[in-house]
């Protein structure tokens, strides 16, 4: 029998449902974009540096111990200037930011913008954003085809469509909003914290480059110094004015200056290409990088730099806001035994009757058994853990910051002596020897122990600049945000 028209409508209203339940909308998936550090290091020669050195070849170690560098000539100018210090340079690559004389702080942009860590966690930080949209949203409704009392007493039954709806009480959205507004605390914490990290290794790595660059020139300023010598020494033993030991002292001595070069080119270079994997690149092609060794601000006060350690570090920043997400996250986990209500209607048409037939239904759990007793708990204890890491964590900079305190005003006190008292005593000592040298009244070798006293204390001078450095930048990483 033809159906009636009422029923036909609601039929077409159904199937109309059913395509867009099934339909859904269509998305598209975008390939990511994939960053490749792929670029090879061709293999640099000396054949320029021997020649300029004039001696046999020695082997060149990949990371030399800076103690066996223990000789230097000459007054140390410790501005850096543009001055070619290696004469075999790095080849031009395509980190064109890199030039003659850059500074430290296009390095540090450099770094911001491109580290593949510091830019994994900005994604992080951005996908944070679309959780937090997604933890607010309200449940999507039901709708879908109901049927009853089919083939019931010799009828076709009831057949219609249904809408339902789940309510969601107890603010539960607002506090799962919350919560993860609390880990994009965290996680920007987190990220700042990264950027410290890595801001602290790259000045770090400046200044070795900075000084070693001021080694190399060092070291070579030694060894022409002594090839003078040497011919020197030659020229009085062959007019029979000195005997053969000096010679041989002073040949000895421009040998160990000349490998001392060759290490010091090569710690050089070495530095060059740690600072070249920091910012990601093979290779970085540049003369001299700007700055002054000697300009580094002074700290007087542990107990101002620990106050602002415990105002401004980000991992301390980063537990205390985690403290808040566990607090979140309990009021969230209280929430949780509030019932939802869900509510259903539905009309239906029946057979048998000829006639529409509406429904209406309205449900919710009863907390009898779970209340979220063990959830709550656990959030309660979630609290505590991240309290304790927090003094932990303060407990921890405290104890890194003594350390780098401790080495930092060792290597200052030592850096003001040398400073102060040994390095013009020891250029004094080297003038002296030299006039009477000339005037005919101090032995050779007495001169030559003045030349050794001088450039040992002087790269003695290189070595505590560095140690210096080294803490100092630790420490302004600990107490500010860089």
């Amino acid at each position: 029998m033809p159906l009636p028209r009422n029923l036909m409508q609601i039929t077409i209203c159904v199937c109309a449902c059913a395509m867009v339940i099934v339909t859904g909308c269509q998305s598209t998936r975008r390939q990511p974009r994939l960053l490749s550090f792929s670029e090879t290091v061709e293999p640099e020669s000396t054949a320029e540096f021997n020649q300029s050195l004039s001696r046999p070849d020695v082997q060149q170690v990949a990371f030399q111990d800076e103690d066996e560098l223990e000789v230097a000539v000459g007054l140390i100018p410790l501005s850096i200037d543009d001055e070619t210090i290696a004469p075999n340079r790095p080849r031009e690559s395509e980190f064109s930011a890199i030039d003659t004389g850059v500074t430290l702080q296009e390095l540090e942009q450099l770094l911001l913008s491109s580290h593949p860590e510091i830019l994994k966690a900005q994604s992080q930080l951005s996908g944070l954003t679309g959780k937090k949209l997604q933890a607010g949203l309200s449940p999507n409704p039901n709708v879908g085809i109901i049927a009853d009392d089919i083939n019931a007493a010799d009828g076709a039954g009831r057949y219609g469509v249904f809408f339902g709806q789940k309510v969601i009480r107890g603010g539960k959205l607002g506090l799962a909003e919350s919560v993860v507004c609390s880990e994009l605390d965290v996680a920007g914490n987190q990220l700042d914290a990264t950027r410290q990290r890595l801001l602290i290794d790259l000045r770090q790595r400046y200044y070795n480059v900075l000084l070693a660059q001021e080694s190399v020139r060092q070291t070579r300023e030694l060894t022409e110094v002594l090839k003078k010598s040497v011919n020197v020494s030659e020229k009085l033993f062959e007019a029979e004015e000195i005997a053969k030991a000096p010679v041989l002292r002073s040949q000895v001595e421009l040998q160990n200056s000349i490998m001392l070069a060759r290490q010091a080119e090569n710690q050089r270079t070495a530095a060059t290409r740690r600072l070249a994997a920091l910012l990601g690149e093979s290779e970085v092609a540049f003369e001299s990088l700007a700055g002054d060794v000697r300009d580094a601000s002074p700290m007087d006060d542990f107990e101002l730099a620990f106050d602002q350690m415990l105002a401004n570090h980000p991992e301390l920043s980063a537990t205390i806001a985690n403290t808040e997400r566990a607090r979140r996250e309990l009021a969230q986990q209280r929430a949780v035994p509030i019932s939802d209500v869900t509510w259903q209607t539905s009309v239906q048409y029946d057979f048998t009757t000829d006639e529409l037939v509406g429904g209406f239904q309205v449900g919710l759990p009863i907390p009898k058994y779970n209340r979220n007793q063990g959830a709550i708990f656990q959030a309660q204890q979630n609290i505590q853990t991240s309290i304790h890491a927090a003094d932990q964590k303060v407990l921890e900079l405290r104890d890194r910051l003594t350390t780098a305190w401790s080495n930092y005003v060792d290597a200052k006190i030592q850096l003001e002596t040398l400073d102060r008292e040994l390095l013009p005593k020891a250029a004094e000592a080297l003038e002296l020897a030299s006039e009477g040298y000339r005037q005919g009244e101090t032995p050779y070798l007495e001169l030559l122990s003045a030349q050794q006293l001088f450039a040992t204390t002087k790269l003695g001078y290189l070595k505590k600049l560095r140690q210096r450095w080294q803490y100092n930048v630790e420490i302004r990483g600990l107490i500010s945000n860089l």
